[in-house]
């Protein structure tokens, strides 16, 4: 069987300089498996340019390297050298950083705080304001009524679509994708679009991340009049979609669950850094924001230092997000945390795997999560992972590993300390991951999403 896939490459194309969050990873995992697909036939590539345009001969030749060379390092792609523009932008702003931090070290002890969240400030003002502005844009596009007919007679496709073709749009199209110009697409074309469905966390819980309510919301509302499918990246986001759809009274596309799969490490050669290579450390890996609760976790150790008990070190590996200045200032400014709480932003997925099989056991205290993939990469090196109760943390550790409300102190710091002083039960929780966990491979990711398009393509399973 034969059938017209198109895939959205315009994140991928965007990506292809950056080292690759999950969403991206997985994006381009996908799009690797279609491109060489047996059972639909070999998928193309399209851009968004405010229409849909074929890749150039340049653009899929440097995609197709890029995907070859998913587990190498970025760099290895022939196209992804930076243009001379790119590296000036880039050269410009590490100067700006080096200049921020240069001056910022050369202020008195008692100002250097001040300075530094004024830096930090301006800095999301400047990140936030741009997000703003391109909001604003793709709204005004979309505005009922006669802004739309404006808006779509601008919208021109160099992309022959025929009726029937399957777009598989599955990065982060919140960034581009023109909701008018999809809808044109599925009701007037016979296209079948396929989107993806991460989470409603933006949505169900604002106050944990309400610069992307609206944005969120919208996106997911809007695709439910033009999506063939919604693959979601668990059971537990499946079910939160189904309700989003109900409470909203939006039409119900077809909803299917396609748990994310463990992201394959080479063996790691990496050498850990000290202290961590001698000394005993638990680990905790996110983005430290709001959400991920670190605050939970420095609150336990300083509760436990203060109650004067050994305690190892704690090694948050993560970039800095949003909201998390309490978090940062406790570990900045609590004597009890001097040299015992450490976050890392620069650690790369080498010495990343190094860590997980040389901690005494992971935690994971986000208060929401659409799967949790730090639970996975953490029985997936057979650690113990301590973790939320929210259901897409317990289908992501099968229901394997101690589970608490993400304000449950005592709970946390009874478990904490159990697996601390009581070996035994550190045994018993890795003999449960050996014996019962089963992680799930790309392979079957990839066979799922694929028998998804077939299926819906007419083919039988």
């Amino acid at each position: 069987m034969r059938t017209t896939v198109l895939i959205d490459a315009t994140m991928l194309l965007r990506w292809k300089h950056l080292a690759p969050v999950g969403i991206v990873r997985l994006e381009r995992l996908l799009a690797q498996r279609l491109r060489t697909s047996q059972l639909l036939g070999p998928a193309s590539y399209v851009v968004w340019e405010g229409g849909y345009r074929p890749a150039t001969d340049d653009e899929t030749a440097a995609l197709d390297a890029l995907l070859r060379s998913a587990d190498e390092p970025i760099a290895a792609a022939p196209a992804a050298t930076p243009t001379a523009a790119v590296s000036r932008a880039r050269s410009a702003k590490s100067g700006a950083k080096r200049a921020a931090r240069s001056g910022v070290d050369r202020l008195p002890p008692t100002l250097r705080p001040f300075a530094e969240q004024a830096v930090m400030s301006a800095a999301t003002l400047a990140v936030e304001s741009s997000r703003y502005a391109r909001r604003r844009i793709r709204q005004r596009r979309a505005a009922p009524g006669g802004a739309v007919a404006r808006h779509r007679s601008t919208i021109e496709h160099t992309v022959a679509f025929e009726p029937g073709a399957h777009l598989v749009a599955l990065g982060l199209g919140w960034e581009y994708i023109d909701h008018a110009a999809m809808y044109d697409l599925a009701v007037h074309r016979g296209v079948k679009i396929h989107m993806p469905a991460f989470d409603l966390i933006p949505v169900d819980t604002p106050h944990l991340n309400w610069r992307q309510q609206s944005l969120v919301h919208r996106f997911y509302a809007e695709m439910a009049h033009y999506a063939d499918t919604v693959t979601c990246i668990s059971e537990a986001t499946l079910e939160a979609m189904r309700a989003f759809y109900a409470r909203e009274d939006l039409p119900l596309p077809v909803l299917a669950a396609n748990p994310l799969p463990v992201l394959p490490h080479r063996p790691s050669t990496a050498t850990i850094r000290p202290p961590f290579r001698s000394e005993p450390f638990v680990l905790t890996v996110s983005t430290v924001e709001i959400r991920k609760n670190h605050i939970l976790l420095a609150k336990l150790w300083w509760e436990m230092v203060r109650a004067g008990r050994e305690v190892p070190h704690l090694v948050v590996v993560g970039k800095i997000g949003w909201d998390a200045d309490e978090f940062l200032l406790w570990v900045k400014h609590a004597p009890e945390l001097d040299g015992r709480v450490h976050v890392l932003a620069d650690v790369d997925d080498d010495e990343l795997v190094a860590m997980y099989d040389a901690a005494l056991f992971t935690l994971f205290p986000s208060r929401a999560e659409g799967w949790g993939l730090p639970i996975t990469e953490s029985l997936g090196r057979n650690r113990v992972c301590v973790h939320s109760d929210d259901p897409a943390q317990i289908e992501a550790s099968q229901g394997l590993m101690p589970s608490f409300h993400p304000d449950d102190f005592l709970g946390w710091k009874g478990e904490i300390e159990r697996l601390l002083d009581d070996p035994d039960h550190v045994a018993v929780l890795e003999d449960a991951i050996a014996r019962h966990y089963r992680s799930r491979s790309q392979q079957e990711y990839c066979d799922r999403f694929e028998q998804l398009l077939f299926e819906r393509a007419g083919g039988r399973s």
